[in-house]
């Protein structure tokens, strides 16, 4: 499962594309509030796979 969730993270991460440079005060401040990185993974993985259910000929294309 952790290299499915890897996998699927590499292709957002391809569509998104490169993410600028920040120093960790920034990067805390934009996370400020957040879930753990974990946490949003889970999220999206779940989210994912309910909409691949939900739409299996779309995820097909």
């Amino acid at each position: 499962m952790k290299k499915k969730t890897d996998d699927l993270f590499d292709i957002l991460a391809d569509l998104g594309g490169p993410i600028p440079s920040e120093d960790a005060r920034d990067r805390r401040r934009r996370e400020k509030g957040l879930p753990d990185e974990a946490a949003r993974r889970d999220l999206a993985l779940t989210y994912l796979t309910v909409q691949r259910r939900l739409w299996p000929a779309l995820g097909k294309t």
